[in-house]
């Protein structure tokens, strides 16, 4: 059993249980992101965050807490590591808990689908790049790679049905 360094009155195990300041187990809330959390003085902490720092200390600025096995209620701590964000999300698409947001749900996504069939539709009458790129506020370069198929490739092949 280990104290947390912020909140000495609290500490948690190596099986992922924390012992609040009346000497008794919490009872882990569960977060609308799947995540169990637990208030500390008014103070929404993550569960596995705080178990990681009874252990380890306060967590490197920029650095996550990863659950090795995917699974985001198993805080104990040989389940948990320091990783970075990135390194986080890999993981996450690794054990397919995560997807990749393709087409227009890619947040940096500069046309609609239905743009995209529309400006197919304009390299088949003939449209150059540059034009098609006028059109759509887009680099004739990246109008070139979804005119061969490089971007947007799930529209390119429902456009020429492959």
């Amino acid at each position: 059993m280990k104290k947390h360094y912020e909140f000495e009155r609290y500490s948690a195990d190596e099986l992922g249980n924390i012992i609040g300041s009346r000497g008794k187990p919490l009872k882990p809330i569960l977060h609308h992101t799947g995540y169990h959390v637990l208030t500390v003085n008014n103070k929404s902490v993550r569960w596995h965050r705080f178990v990681w720092e009874c252990y380890n200390g306060k967590i490197p600025e920029g650095l996550v807490i990863n659950h090795i096995n995917g699974i985001k209620t198993d805080n104990r701590l040989k389940n948990l590591e320091v990783v970075t964000n990135s390194r986080n999300r890999k993981h996450a698409f690794e054990l397919g808990l995560a997807e990749a947001n393709h087409g227009e749900n890619n947040y940096n996504s500069k046309i609609t689908e239905e743009q995209c069939f529309e400006l197919l539709k304009m390299c088949d009458e003939g449209f150059i790049n540059s034009e098609i790129a006028k059109k759509y506020n887009l680099h004739s370069r990246y109008v070139s790679l979804i005119r061969h198929g490089r971007r947007w490739n799930r529209v390119y092949k429902i456009h020429y049905g492959e």
